[in-house]
């Protein structure tokens, strides 16, 4: 994938300081960014601009987040050979929900009734890990997929990136091509 590169003050006086190995972004529910980094840190950035210092997650190799609607943070890393999904909150240590029974975890999703969806790069699968914490597969046969999002109707988006397209994994489960033409997408997020 790309590096993407986020700009603002970190705190840093009267000169800017460039963000460099950005990983993902998400919006919490008070509106600020947070901007997630390879490294084991994430930056918030305030709606009005501000950008605040960087905040330790005690994570590894970080790849995507998700935010749900209390704040708590779902990320996915590589933590040394392991791979993990870890639940974070700013302040706390994070929490390891799962530990190598995902196969190279990218994309990480919540839906409202409090599931989480999980893309498998080593596997080419999604796994659905349910409020009590069973993991099921819920799709199978992608082609290195990596970001991942909900829909309000409970509808799930791919970002299928060995196929160049973004696969919909409707409620019913039910999977099919819902864009195409794309070129190694990385992430898929809704506007609202």
């Amino acid at each position: 994938g790309e590096t993407a590169a986020v700009f603002g003050r970190l705190n840093c006086g009267m000169r800017s300081c460039r963000f460099q190995n950005v990983e993902d972004t998400q919006l919490d529910p008070n509106g600020n960014l947070w901007v997630l980094f390879t490294a084991n840190f994430v930056v918030e950035v305030k709606p009005d601009g501000t950008v605040e210092q960087p905040t330790a997650t005690w994570l590894g190799y970080q790849q995507y987040f998700d935010i749900d609607k209390n704040g708590n943070f779902y990320i996915s890393s590589d933590l040394g050979s392991d791979h993990v999904l870890a639940e974070w909150h700013p302040g706390s240590s994070p929490v390891i929900l799962e530990r190598n029974g995902l196969s190279g975890p990218t994309g990480v999703a919540k839906d409202a009734s409090g599931n989480l969806y999980v893309t498998n790069y080593g596997d080419n699968t999604v796994s659905k890990i349910s409020a009590s914490g069973v993991i099921t597969t819920l799709a199978t046969g992608l082609n290195r997929p990596q970001g991942i999002t909900t829909d309000s109707a409970g509808n799930i988006y791919v970002a299928n990136s060995g196929a160049n397209n973004i696969v919909k994994i409707a409620s019913d489960g039910t999977t099919s091509v819902f864009a195409t033409g794309l070129s190694d997408p990385y992430g898929v997020k809704f506007d609202s």
